[in-house]
């Protein structure tokens, strides 16, 4: 096992998983069968390659996205993509070492129960925003590498407020058919005044099913998340290392998606309401110490 490799699964998370374009959408209520014990492998389905076709098709995007952000950053890092299709758990991650900065991905999470494309997209963008998503960082020991690593809570902002903006307005243009809603009338109020509130609700959307597909495969116990409810936790320090609870990151994407935008970077620093990190997070105190 080599040691990139090794530093993957140490890291590996399981489930971590402009402008005023207006294209109608599908829109779609998923729901999860709380009746049925949750499995955690999924086997390869050669004879639908739908799944995999899309992944791909927003693999591409992501690369010419942010390959070259990625080379042009502090440590000037290559990129790749470590994408195993049949391998079948639920699985995403990310690492940086040697200078290469990758991603992983296995189809185990493409293709699980209620995994949509929106899903796929927020893990790949939460992976990406590891590398890009600036500070607070993750306080994490590695002494050769140093802190590459933005924060979960950080990394799930740019997801919201960067990445997923960006995936919307390319595929809106190319193929909207992938950007199924699949929450509507969840995300219809909060969105309402925003300038494209379709793309608003479809961010916040990928927030409640990725929250969903956590909690009915991995954190069942745990109280069901919502997007209207709010996350209790207030932190005396921001999570630099810790995952913030779902609820938490769904509180996230549901700021997130008011804030997002393809232009302005660095909008959680500005005047804006909408884009003040969530408490149960982020402490603003803390912030010249991030």
């Amino acid at each position: 096992m080599t040691k990139q490799i090794l530093m993957f699964i140490i890291r590996l998370a399981l489930l971590t998983i402009a402008g005023l374009v207006i294209v109608p959408m599908p829109v779609r209520a998923y729901s999860f069968d709380y009746t049925r014990a949750p499995i955690y492998q999924f086997p390869p389905l050669s004879q639908d390659q739908t799944k995999h076709d899309a992944t791909r098709e927003l693999m591409d995007f992501l690369t010419q996205e942010y390959k070259a952000v990625i080379g042009r950053t502090h440590y000037k890092a290559e990129f790749e993509w470590l994408f195993d299709w049949n391998m079948s758990p639920i699985g995403a991650g990310s690492n940086y070492y040697d200078g290469v900065f990758s991603i992983m991905l296995w189809g185990g999470l493409v293709r699980a129960e209620g995994a949509s494309f929106q899903v796929i997209a927020l893990t790949l963008c939460h992976e990406f925003g590891h590398y890009l998503g600036g500070r607070p960082k993750a306080r994490i020991l590695d002494k050769i590498n140093g802190d590459w690593s933005s924060s979960e809570g950080q990394s799930d902002w740019f997801s919201a407020t960067q990445c997923l903006p960006k995936v919307y307005d390319h595929f809106a243009s190319r193929n909207p058919d992938l950007l199924v809603i699949e929450y509507p009338q969840e995300t219809t109020s909060f969105c309402a005044q925003k300038n494209n509130p379709r793309r608003c609700q479809w961010i916040m959307s990928a927030g409640i099913n990725f929250a969903e597909l956590v909690h009915y495969y991995h954190d069942r116990q745990a109280e069901r998340v919502s997007i209207i409810k709010q996350a209790p936790e207030a932190p005396d320090e921001t999570l630099h290392t810790a995952y913030p609870s779902t609820q938490c990151r769904l509180d996230t994407y549901r700021q997130g998606a008011l804030c997002a935008s393809t232009k302005r970077p660095l909008r959680h620093l500005s005047n804006d309401a909408n884009c003040l990190r969530p408490r149960c997070w982020f402490n603003p105190n803390d912030i010249k110490h991030n």
